[in-house]
């Protein structure tokens, strides 16, 4: 399990996810590449799916949920 921190000037958002961190890296490998425009995500305390497009973000942090 994995906390993905989303920062931009006008919004803080930390969510606890299910994907594992290889998952999330490859997502963005193939954002960078151009296969992927966003970074789909499932929030493990409310099931809620998450979309993310990285372009609209100026940080996105992931680490362990074991870290914090």
């Amino acid at each position: 399990m994995q906390i993905v921190k989303i920062y931009n000037p006008y919004f803080d958002k930390g969510y606890k996810v299910v994907e594992s961190k290889g998952d999330i890296e490859q997502t963005i490998v193939n954002i960078v590449r151009g296969n992927e425009e966003f970074l789909h995500l499932h929030d493990y305390e409310t099931g809620n799916s998450i979309a993310i497009s990285p372009k609209c973000c100026a940080v996105v942090e992931v680490s362990d949920a074991d870290s914090d």
